[in-house]
């Protein structure tokens, strides 16, 4: 991210579309810092253009 003050390191999103099978998902992971400066994984699935799913660890 550019923003140096952002708790977001590095970050991976994939896709997964196949008109055929109507499936239209993606899946992305974050390495970020809390506000007491844990670095956590957090990872967010679920299908394009819905809420996703949410869990992060430490």
């Amino acid at each position: 991210m550019d923003d140096e003050r952002s708790p977001i390191r590095f970050r991976l999103v994939l896709h997964r579309i196949d008109p055929e099978q109507g499936i239209r998902r993606f899946y992305s992971l974050m390495i970020e810092r809390d506000l007491f400066g844990t670095v956590r994984l957090v990872r967010n699935w679920g299908r394009v253009w819905t809420p996703p799913g949410l869990q992060g660890f430490s």
